[in-house]
């Protein structure tokens, strides 16, 4: 027993280590970039923290697309200088809590989540991992953005579940709660993860006793309407009504639910950025790679956005299936090409070589992993991987943007480090040697073209890029 309370031990200060290492990087960086402007997206959820802060109250909360959770934690931030006497600058706050979330996920939830013995992990493992992430996200991680704060509220769902199911747990009704809370949480950030919930779902009522599935959906939705409360108070002061939902439509003035109208965009657009460079070398803040050929189906067949319905979607997919395809697989490899390092782009025309080929290599290692079949050794854990990156897959529907693909990327960067066994990996290949080149080189040329179809779909780009 003795050896084994030492063990709990050294496991807790190998996490505190790991989490204070990842802390001091994210930090060190942060301090690095030194951003100190917010644009667009970002600059929005500030000044409504602005906005929560100044009244006290909720009811100064815009008509939005948006929940009002992040809204007021980013508000509590602003608080919370406030009561270290003003010294420092909330946004500099803001990114030290960003850096302690990211190390937490690292750290403590994914080792969770992907039933991993941490001794087995190792403290300079999981520093790899993130320091892969954050060579495509660190840029990102200085903007108080959504996207990063769903997927950890959403991993955190995910590790709270898996605590709930412990036998020996300690006051288990408390986890399920915990479960409700954050599952609500991470809707009420990015309302796409409420997508979450169909896998989640099925999950849940394989797993679960039947007879006490009432019992734990009960205290889940405990957990559930208590995180809502301020999005039942602010939709009140709206629109009159008490409801916990985010109202999606009357997004950019068109009466559309918004993952309605991002998916009829996707049809026309394959990846979507924003810019923030020199106006001399491209002139626009949106930046839009068009897809001709779901610009050609959608004239075809006489759809615009405000007809376009779900319905619509199945119909192309049922009378051009070739063409659908290769929309969707594009899609699909730009979610897990991250060609840009920013969110808000300073030059859309460096070269995105080294990109390509990490994220390619990325891919592949994970790729060759699961052939192995080397997933079938935990498939709850398995079940839980999927449920994870399904939000994050599913909107690959609409215009891809590089930050969509924030949870994919952590996935792939801890699997890189933690999970996948090279020693299987490698005999896999030696036994089959024809299959791996032949995936290997379709791979390579799969994101060679997409890459560079994507490119030269730039919409009015400079003719030293359109030719």
């Amino acid at each position: 027993m003795n050896e084994l309370l030492l063990t709990d031990k050294k496991m807790r200060n190998n996490r505190l280590i790991c989490m204070f290492i990842i802390l001091l990087i994210g930090t060190f960086v942060s301090i690095i970039l030194d951003i100190s402007d917010t644009f667009y997206d970002a600059s929005w959820y500030w000044k409504i923290a602005d906005s929560v802060y100044i009244d006290k109250t909720l009811s100064s909360f815009p008509k939005s697309t948006r929940g009002c959770l992040l809204p007021i934690f980013f508000s509590g931030i602003k608080y919370f200088t406030i009561a270290l006497n003003g010294s420092f600058d909330p946004l500099i706050v803001c990114k030290v809590f960003t850096n302690l979330f990211v190390s937490i996920e690292f750290a403590i939830l994914l080792p969770i989540v992907f039933d991993i013995e941490y001794k087995l992990v190792g403290i300079v493992r999981i520093v790899l991992s993130y320091l892969l992430f954050l060579y495509f996200y660190a840029n990102f991680l200085q903007y108080p953005l959504s996207d990063f704060y769903a997927t950890f509220f959403l991993t955190l769902t995910l590790a709270l579940y898996k605590r709930a199911l412990t036998k020996h747990s300690v006051v288990p009704w408390c986890w399920w709660v915990g479960v409700g809370l954050t599952l609500y949480i991470t809707y009420n950030i990015r309302t796409v993860y409420v997508y979450f919930f169909i896998p989640f779902s099925i999950f849940f009522t394989i797993v679960n006793q039947k007879k006490k599935n009432i019992k734990y959906l009960s205290l889940m939705l405990i957990g559930a309407f208590l995180a809502s409360t301020p999005q039942i108070i602010v939709n009140y002061n709206l629109y009159n009504k008490i409801t916990p939902l985010i109202y999606t439509t009357g997004y950019n003035g068109i009466e559309q639910r918004l993952e309605v109208f991002h998916i009829y965009t996707g049809l026309k657009i394959d990846r979507y950025e924003t810019y923030i460079g020199d106006k001399k070398y491209y002139g626009r803040a949106d930046v839009n790679f068009d897809d001709k050929l779901g610009t050609e189906l959608l004239t075809k067949e006489s759809i615009d956005l405000e007809s376009f319905q779900l319905r619509d979607l199945l119909f192309l997919m049922f009378n051009y299936p070739i063409e659908m395809i290769s929309i969707y697989s594009k899609h699909l490899v730009n979610l897990v090409l991250p060609l840009y390092n920013k969110v808000y782009v300073t030059n859309l025309f460096f070269n995105k070589t080294l990109n390509v080929i990490i994220a390619m290599i990325v891919f592949l290692v994970c790729l060759f992993h699961i052939m192995c079949n080397s997933f079938k050794k935990n498939i709850f854990a398995t079940m839980l991987c999927i449920a994870l990156i399904f939000p994050s897959i599913l909107q690959a529907l609409g215009a891809v943007e590089y930050r969509f693909g924030i949870t994919l990327h952590i996935v792939f960067a801890y699997s890189i480090f933690n999970i996948v066994s090279y020693k299987r990996v490698i005999g896999f290949v030696k036994k089959n040697v024809v299959l791996s080149l032949t995936l290997v080189i379709l791979v390579t040329m799969l994101f060679a073209i997409v890459s560079t179809d994507t490119m030269m779909s730039l919409r009015n780009a400079p003719t030293f890029i359109a030719g």
